[in-house]
């Protein structure tokens, strides 16, 4: 079957649990190609899913190296972003004392922050990712993905191939934006990255990038 997102062997990427997510993508879409059981897709959805959401975590943490960086750097301390690049709000207790809870933010939303946060960063313009086709597609793939996992009715759990698409797409979307714009962090000066404290592996970019 064509389409696959990521070749059976040597599609190592040099991030430990990230790699391990590649590898339930990968072991996903051989499923589908050996069995017609719907389950075979709703798996594929949920590997693709999960590799979304540690891709979010990992590129996270590599912008709010970022963004420390550039308050040493350039003294711009930008205390909203810093904030909101974290996963935990914090609430004022009757005692006076902050608490932290869990932040609860739409996938899409807490995505498309990390993603733009991160370009601006460099100050590249993260505008054209947003009117890619992809970003409608990841989109669409959330959807297939809400459905499967609160479904209604026995139809929510069915998959057909269009979706499957989808998701792929989504997949190829992510890789490619997030990929993006560590290439293009890793041809500023050395001196810049260094200063800006972030880890960036050309060798990652090759893979991120399809």
């Amino acid at each position: 079957m064509t389409g696959r997102v990521f070749i059976q062997d040597g599609q190592i990427i040099p991030v430990s649990f990230i790699n391990d997510l590649v590898q339930d993508v990968i072991l996903a879409e051989d499923r589908i190609e050996a069995s017609m059981y719907p389950s075979a897709r709703r798996d594929f959805v949920r590997a693709a899913f999960a590799l979304h959401e540690g891709m979010l975590d990992w590129f996270r943490g590599l912008v709010a190296k970022w963004l420390v960086g550039r308050m040493h750097r350039y003294n711009e301390l930008q205390i909203a972003h810093l904030y909101m690049i974290g996963n935990v709000n914090h609430r004022i207790s009757k005692q006076g004392k902050l608490e932290k809870e869990a932040a609860k933010r739409p996938f899409l939303n807490d995505l498309a922050f990390i993603i733009r946060t991160g370009a601006n960063c460099w100050h590249f313009d993260a505008t054209n990712y947003f009117s890619d086709a992809g970003w409608a597609q990841t989109q669409k793939a959330l959807i297939v993905r809400h459905r499967i996992t609160h479904p209604k009715r026995d139809s929510d759990l069915y998959i057909n191939a269009e979706e499957v698409k989808l998701v792929r797409d989504s997949i190829r979307w992510i890789l490619w934006v997030v990929g993006g714009i560590i290439e293009y962090a890793d041809n500023i000066d050395i001196d810049d990255i260094d200063a800006l404290n972030g880890v960036v592996k050309s060798d990652l970019c090759d893979i991120l990038i399809p």
